[in-house]
């Protein structure tokens, strides 16, 4: 699997400057969110993190070494009778020295914690690619919503032009006495209702309009213009090759794949306590020291002097330690790591149970659902017929207010629930589409 940051300019570069942000087409809200959004930034920087601790270093297989120096002085007052010199002696030093240490064995403890640190940088990795993924579905599903509320506001619009226009034509007939009062209101509080929808699905389509704003991480009243429609494209899918694809791309299993190799490695790390531990340390050290006395000697003479030198040392130790017992903290750390490791396997095996499940359920919701937007469409063009030739016999007195406004119900209904079935279809494909991982691998297959 490539690095995330590799991911995110394949991304960049297919689908730049497709169109200006003026006209909203799906390819960059996704460019634009993938750009932005705050949950990827910081999934960013954590593998960021996880790639600089990935380092021998880190896992404590390089040698560490140290400098000191130190400046000691020292000033006694002897007066015992018995003393060689009785007086003041003055010491003055400096030392200063360089130590390496080096561990060069210690139960194969830092071959695994390197390997640890591999893991970690991978997992890390996944869960980038997994939040990438999420952001991806998410910003499909807010954008295609963001366009039915859209389109359910021209299908509101529609309706209440149609309704005005209704009434202002009945209220002309209403003055010459072609039309009842009772009549009249009927088409008025129609109109009424109609405003009072299309004011409500304003409200909606903003709100859908701002959702998607905030995961482009863009300030949340950014006006735009959706330059797709909901056109959901069919596909006919076998559930063998979805199944078998998912069980080898689903990125959720991806990462509790790591985390099951991470339990796996611990086993090792803990059992590294059972082996004896070999240091190398090294090093020099320089020492400058100077003396002033002050004094008298045994017979009462008077002692003054002075000296000053140097020592320089050298080391190199082989360290062999081994712990014969320590409570068995190592043994039963062995144990619970054992343990930790096999619910990492029934994690495993419990992921792929639910993902199976949630597959056969997508599955059958999406070929359910391409059915129901076929007789969706039917129901749209008959409504669309029938409200047509309702107008027409509404128009020329045979068909009263109350059947006419029935006909602009369904026909609304009809509309509305199309724009649904749309949708749900939409959702269900892209669905599918994340639990086999196809939302990552078809852009990093472009």
């Amino acid at each position: 699997m490539r690095k995330p940051i590799t991911l995110f300019i394949t991304i960049l570069l297919l689908y730049g400057g497709l169109q200006s942000q003026e006209t909203l087409s799906l390819a960059r809200a996704v460019q634009i969110g993938l750009a932005n959004n705050f949950d990827i930034l910081i999934s960013q920087k954590n593998y960021e993190i996880a790639a600089l601790n990935n380092k021998y270093g880190e896992a404590g297989g390089l040698p560490t070494v140290d400098l000191n120096l130190s400046q000691n002085n020292n000033l006694s007052d002897n007066s015992f009778p018995l003393a060689f010199v009785q007086g003041q002696t003055m010491t003055n030093g400096v030392t200063g020295g360089a130590d390496v240490n080096w561990i060069l064995f210690n139960g194969f403890q830092v071959r695994m914690n390197k390997a640890k640190l591999v893991l970690l940088e991978e997992q890390s990795e996944g869960n980038a690619a997994l939040i990438v993924q999420n952001t991806i579905q998410s910003i499909i599903l807010a954008y295609y919503n963001a366009v039915v509320q859209q389109k359910r506001l021209e299908i509101f619009g529609e309706v209440k032009k149609l309704t005005r226009d209704l009434y202002s034509l009945n209220k002309n007939k209403k003055d010459f006495g072609s039309i009842t009062t009772f009549d009249l209101l009927q088409i008025q509080g129609n109109y009424f209702t109609d405003s009072t929808n299309y004011l409500n699905q304003e409200l909606i389509t903003q709100n859908a309009k701002r959702n998607l704003n905030v995961l482009m991480a863009r300030p949340i009243n950014t006006e735009f213009i959706l330059g797709d429609t909901v056109l959901p494209e069919i596909r006919v899918y076998n559930y063998e090759v979805l199944r078998d694809e998912m069980f080898s791309n689903n990125q959720d299993l991806v990462v509790q794949y790591y985390n099951q190799q991470i339990a796996e490695n611990d086993i090792d790390l803990q059992r590294a306590g059972l082996y004896p531990t070999v240091n190398f340390n090294t090093g020099v050290n320089d020492s400058w020291r100077r003396i002033d006395v002050d004094g008298q000697g045994p017979d009462g003479q008077s002692i003054a002097y002075s000296a000053d030198g140097a020592t320089i040392n050298y080391y190199a130790n082989f360290v062999l330690s081994y712990r014969l017992y320590n409570g068995g903290r190592v043994r039963r750390a062995i144990s619970r790591a054992k343990i930790q490791y096999q619910n990492a396997e029934l994690n495993t095996d419990k992921l792929k149970l639910s993902l199976e499940r949630d597959l056969a359920n997508s599955f059958d919701t999406y070929n359910n659902r391409i059915k129901l937007l076929g007789i969706a469409d039917e129901t749209v063009r008959t409504q669309k017929l029938n409200l047509e030739l309702g107008e027409a016999k509404f128009r020329n007195g045979t068909l009263s207010s109350f059947n006419y406004r029935d006909i602009q119900t369904r026909y609304v209904l009809s509309s509305i629930d199309r724009l649904q079935a749309a949708y749900n279809l939409i959702e269900s494909n892209t669905e599918l589409v994340r639990l086999t991982g196809g939302i990552l691998s078809q852009f990093e297959s472009e």
